[in-house]
């Protein structure tokens, strides 16, 4: 065979793919490569010293092998400007191996011979490109397949060859859309190392290429707002956890049952819990992601100390309404064999102030005793005894409802506000206590369910106000939580938990595993088996895939690998 030229080779070649003798034409190609002599002449491996600083010469020149700082640059840059231009023929073909995949799947649906169908791959686009790069290399005193073949000479030239085929794709994407295709081309040129002169080395390299893109894309790629994707009954819901900073998932937003299975969705992540919790917590002023003992006896002080700062000052004239409405509080909470069971203190600050608002003399109440009632109650709020909370709460309540009358009357219009506000958030604060105010594992690490925040919203804040959405971001948070993210039932009527557990698919991985080559292959398939349903989960779980369920034209993004993809197929 080598008594033919090299451009004989090439075109032998050609005419092989075009009848679809593809491993003939590969002979050919590499016969012709081997006619031709080496694209850069060979150089000496390094010596034993290994890397080194070496001379000007070796560092701007170029001398032997490469294995100083500036050859190792040169080598990086010549070839990867090599896969550029290589990335840029792949781009070019791409119409044309579109059209020729049609007309291939069309003869195949056909029946026509294999030998008798179009070649995809072998487009004309590429050979013009090749006989312009070939004329461009013969230019420069090189081979002319210079940039087909232009290889590494270092680990890093081979990385920065792969990286510049990939890196076409990226045309008008910027340094931020660059990184998905350095991380691919890194991962295709990892990926054909560690298989190296095998036969598996080009799905390998495709392999890595994909996988490389796909953690990049991932790497830059905000979460996806599921709002835009929800339906219109629930779009508000969405919103609402989105504004606090909790992300639901695409099962959960459209609430299907198979694509929650799918996800590990059907209750919500602790993620998600710890999240929910966390936004829950600031609704009260407190800034923390778990409701413990600790936090929630912290936050309570400083409401409690915020508000007392604001009415420091303020003694409150006693009106008529106010005996009444304490009266009304007594008969509530204090009547019958479970109100005489409430704490003495408690009954003691009630008839306290049931004294002082039917006192005929009028007095006004000092503002240091009013404190003195509000610290006592607030140890109350917290009880594990409900009777005993919400009696507590409704007579503070009395409390600074007076107060709060009293500042009006004297024009301090900001204390007002910040009364409003403070009251408010000792109102949420109420209904966190209640959250988790049960017992369970859950409650005991002060995390906070959709479910639980739910039914202490409504306690505290009444059933209408919940069902209307009214009484602030609490009520409001409760009631998209429990839309979105509460628990759907992990068994349906006539079906089992889960059909392909860990279990059942660990018993399949061991079973295949030892039908085709014994023990160890059988414990390696029996322990892929049992995690391949949680990393399945996860896989639907990650940002990629979120990202191609809410918005399927995310999945369009990875044709700017295809460049690369076709040229690591070279």
């Amino acid at each position: 065979m080598s008594d033919f030229t090299e451009q004989q080779l090439k075109d032998a070649a050609r005419k092989a793919y075009s009848d679809g003798n593809v491993e003939a034409a590969k002979r050919l190609i590499a016969e012709a490569r081997r006619v031709a002599g080496p694209s850069v002449p060979q150089q000496a491996q390094p010596d034993e010293a290994g890397f080194r600083l070496g001379g000007w010469r070796e560092n701007f020149i170029g001398e032997g092998a490469v294995d100083t700082p500036g050859e190792v640059v040169g080598d990086v840059l010549g070839t990867g400007a090599a896969g550029v231009l290589r990335g840029v023929k792949g781009m070019a073909e791409l119409p044309e191996m579109a059209g020729r995949g049609a007309t291939w799947l069309t003869q195949t649906i056909m029946g026509i011979p294999k030998g008798d169908r179009i070649a995809v791959l072998d487009t004309a686009t590429g050979r013009v490109i090749d006989e312009v790069y070939g004329d461009l290399a013969e230019a420069q005193g090189v081979a002319r397949d210079y940039v087909q073949t232009r290889e590494g000479r270092s680990t890093a030239g081979e990385a920065a060859g792969t990286v510049g085929e990939f890196l076409t794709g990226n045309i008008g994407g910027g340094l931020r859309g660059a990184i998905p295709m350095v991380i691919a081309g890194l991962g295709s040129e990892a990926a054909g190392q560690m298989t190296e002169g095998t036969s598996l080395e080009p799905y390998a390299r495709l392999a890595g290429g994909l996988a490389g893109g796909m953690v990049g894309g991932a790497a830059i790629s905000k979460r996806p707002s599921q709002v835009a994707a929800a339906s219109d009954d629930v779009v508000d819901q969405v919103a609402v956890l989105e504004k606090h900073g909790i992300t639901p998932y695409r099962g959960q937003v459209t609430d299907s049952d198979n694509l929650m299975r799918m996800e590990g969705t059907l209750t919500a992540r602790t993620r998600q819990l710890d999240d929910l919790t966390g936004a829950a917590l600031r609704t009260a002023g407190i800034d923390a992601r778990r409701a413990t003992p600790k936090v929630l006896t912290s936050g309570q002080r400083a409401i409690t100390d915020t508000m007392n700062d604001i009415v420091s000052n303020v003694d409150v004239p006693l009106k008529g309404t106010l005996g009444q409405r304490i009266m009304s509080v007594a008969d509530d909470y204090f009547e019958g064999s479970a109100g005489r069971e409430l704490p003495v203190d408690l009954r003691r600050v009630k008839d306290e102030l049931l004294d002082a608002a039917t006192d005929p003399s009028g007095r006004a109440l000092p503002a240091s005793l009013l404190k003195t009632w509000r610290t006592r109650l607030g140890s109350y709020t917290t009880s594990s005894n409900e009777l005993t909370q919400d009696a507590a709460h409704a007579l503070r309540s009395v409390i600074d409802d007076a107060t709060h009358d009293t500042l009006i009357s004297l024009g301090r219009e900001a204390d007002v506000v910040a009364l409003a506000a403070s009251r408010k958030q000792y109102q949420n604060f109420l209904t966190l206590v209640k959250a988790v105010n049960y017992s369970g594992r859950d409650a005991a690490r002060g995390i906070i369910s959709p479910d639980r925040l739910a039914t202490a919203t409504k306690r505290v804040f009444g059933d209408q106000s919940y069902a209307l959405g009214k009484g602030g971001e609490l009520p409001e948070l409760a009631r998209a939580s429990v839309a979105v993210l509460g628990s759907k039932p992990t068994v349906t009527a006539g079906a089992s938990r889960e059909i392909m557990t860990p279990l059942t698919m660990g018993a399949l991985g061991f079973g295949g595993g030892f039908a085709t080559g014994g023990v160890a292959p059988a414990v390696a398939g029996a322990g892929l088996g049992l995690g391949a349903p949680a990393a399945g989960k996860a896989l639907m779980r990650s940002r990629l895939a979120q990202s191609i369920m809410t918005d399927p034209r995310v999945a369009a993004s990875s044709a700017k690998l295809l460049p690369g993809l076709l040229a690591s197929q070279d």
